[in-house]
């Protein structure tokens, strides 16, 4: 009986232990598994990566130590690269591509790969992670960035911390933005600033005309900015006359003021024409022009007025007989105030006449200025 007991055990113990080792080979086959995963994962990340290294255009790795959130980055990819300041960046963690993030790039050094880019969107995990596939594009699902737009704005509102990640309308008005210091903004700020209304809005010592738009950000210590968009400021003017009219009469040996009658485009705040005469704001301008002569023989035009004197004088042209020619003005100046009474004039040898009609059944087109400020 005794012996019948022991050989039961026996037999309990030893299928026990085979048990056992069966649930060991399941164990390692499923490691195995587990690691030929791992294996083939780590791969394709090797092969994504030397993609983006080797590739020529705008793509590319970093080992930087990232956390992931929303505003500005800095980290070092492969140097020369394709990569344009404004273009849209996605920089996406090897082994888990949905961590990432997405922005705007600032700036990129071709000769070192560093750069800078304000991330706009964020995914995953904060990390830090320091393993990332760069690349471009945008990695929002529907491919556009939406910012929150708390409302448009006409007089000054400082700008503060809870600002941060909006988008900024300034609609009407002209004044100087205020924006709180470095220290109360923080890490990691960043507003959108845009003036679609019809004044000059002030903001970091750049004055922003209707059109233009910039990115402001903050890293705790510095307050910083990047133009997006400045729009030019110009003024266009002309002299038009009904269809067959001549151009203005030219006393012989004489500087006559020549008419300007139709504003073409006027986008700068604080610029007019009125009797002929032109107001500008202070200012540094660059300016085109032509003015026609016919049957003048030798003629010129020149700018003056604006507390300068004559300030530009035009080329010297010759209109023999019954031709037409056009002295051609180009230069630059300064306006240190703004200034009224700026007037065009010429200059003829003889009685003539300022341009000679081709009486299409249109409006003739004399002389033409056109104005751009460029500070």
């Amino acid at each position: 009986m005794a012996q019948q007991t022991l050989a039961t055990e026996v037999g309990a113990v030893a299928a026990n232990v085979f048990a056992n080792a069966g649930e060991a080979v399941t164990a390692a086959g499923t490691a195995t598994s587990k690691a030929a995963d791992a294996v083939a994962a780590a791969a394709a990340a090797a092969v994504a990566a030397t993609s983006a290294v080797n590739s020529p255009g705008t793509s590319g790795t970093s080992t930087d130590a990232l956390a992931v959130g929303l505003g500005t980055k800095a980290f070092t990819m492969q140097a020369g690269k394709d990569w344009v300041p404004g273009q849209p960046i996605v920089i996406a963690y090897a082994t888990t591509p949905t961590i990432q993030m997405s922005g705007v790039l600032n700036t990129y050094d071709k000769a070192t790969g560093a750069a800078t880019a304000t991330m706009l969107n964020a995914t995953g995990a904060p990390g830090p992670y320091s393993a990332w596939v760069i690349s471009i594009g945008v990695a929002a699902a529907n491919g556009v960035f939406k910012l929150p737009k708390p409302g448009s704005r006409g007089a000054d509102a400082m700008l503060v911390k809870a600002d941060s990640g909006n988008w900024v309308d300034v609609s009407s008005g002209s004044f100087v933005q205020t924006i709180d210091a470095a220290a109360n903004l923080g890490a990691d700020w960043f507003v959108f600033y845009g003036n679609s209304g019809a004044g000059v809005v002030t903001l970091l010592g750049t004055a922003l005309p209707p059109g233009s738009m910039l990115i402001v950000q903050c890293d705790g210590v510095i307050i910083s900015k990047q133009i997006v968009r400045m729009a030019e400021q110009v003024l266009t003017l002309r002299d038009e006359k009904p269809a067959g009219a001549y151009g203005d009469a030219m006393t012989g040996g004489a500087w006559v003021q020549r008419t300007l009658n139709t504003v073409v485009a006027n986008s700068i705040p604080g610029a007019s024409l009125s009797s002929n005469s032109i107001t500008l704001p202070a200012g540094t301008y660059e300016v085109q022009g032509s003015v026609p002569a016919w049957n003048a023989s030798v003629h010129r035009s020149r700018l003056q007025g604006g507390g300068l004197g004559t300030f530009l004088y035009g080329t010297s042209e010759s209109a023999a007989g019954s031709s037409t020619s056009r002295s051609m003005l180009r230069g630059v100046f300064t306006l240190h105030a703004g200034a009224a009474a700026i007037t065009l004039h010429t200059y003829s040898n003889v009685n003539a006449a300022a341009g000679y009609p081709s009486n299409q059944g249109v409006s003739e087109i004399y002389s033409e200025l056109h104005f751009r400020k460029v500070a």
